[in-house]
């Protein structure tokens, strides 16, 4: 890969999210020459027998997504969004650039609105918002967020928020309670994006990441947006900017 290639954009979707809520995003970012490749993770099933966990598999999925570009030589950006930077982290540790190495590599992480937790940690260990509850009736195995509106697209227009609600799909409880072994924030250059309007993990959790981070010695470049928790969707060509503008300095 030469020096003014591109890099291509691997983004791990949220909890409950599919590629479809990142379609404005990846469209905005083509318009700026960049190849954009969303990942839909097996935790997204919303039937009523779904796996005890898909961490395991979930973790396989990212991570042979960035490979199926690295291998070929080209460089990776993975951009994870909010449960995403869990699995996102662990999936993409050992895949930055090595001496010598000819082959492409994951160059930039970015998070947005993201958990970007050190290793053997989860959400549940925070004191943070709990928007999801168990979906006794639906899918017994699974968790759903009872007002989807509120807390992911409250800044979204109307039609464009229902259809998100609409493909929404389902999320493991066993799967919520998994910890990262390895994080790749440790190793690759990372960035977060801040969503200060944000009802899902406010501005103060993420904050807290953040700051967290930086304390183990690690830079974390910042980009704050007046968005709710789907900058993707309420302000996507904000969104692509900030996302390029990290790129554009790897």
């Amino acid at each position: 890969m030469t020096s003014t290639e591109k890099p291509v954009i691997v983004i791990v979707p949220g909890a409950w999210h599919v590629p479809a809520h990142y379609a404005h995003l990846a469209l905005k970012l083509n318009a700026n020459g960049y190849t954009v490749d969303c990942v839909e993770s097996s935790s997204t099933n919303d039937e009523k027998d779904l796996p005890e966990n898909t961490w395991k598999a979930d973790l396989s999925i990212i991570r042979n997504a960035i490979t199926s570009h690295t291998e070929a030589g080209r460089n990776v950006a993975v951009v994870m969004h909010s449960f995403g930077g869990l699995a996102g982290s662990e999936a993409a540790y050992g895949l930055g650039k090595k001496e010598n190495e000819t082959s492409g590599s994951v160059i930039q992480l970015i998070y947005m609105a993201a958990f970007m937790l050190k290793e053997g940690e989860n959400p549940i260990d925070f004191d943070w918002p709990r928007i999801a509850v168990p979906d006794n009736e639906q899918s017994p195995k699974s968790l759903y967020v009872p007002d989807p509106k509120q807390y992911f697209y409250h800044d979204v227009p109307e039609q464009m928020s229902q259809r998100a609600i609409d493909n929404l799909g389902g999320h493991p409880i066993a799967h919520a309670f998994n910890r990262p072994a390895k994080v790749a924030w440790r190793e690759i250059p990372t960035a977060y994006i801040i969503c200060e309007d944000d009802r899902a993990l406010p501005i103060g959790p993420q904050e807290q990441m953040i700051d967290a981070v930086k304390a183990e010695g690690i830079n974390v470049e910042t980009m704050t947006l007046k968005a709710s928790h789907s900058p993707f969707l309420s302000m996507p060509g904000e969104t692509a900017k900030a996302i390029r503008g990290f790129l554009e300095k790897a």
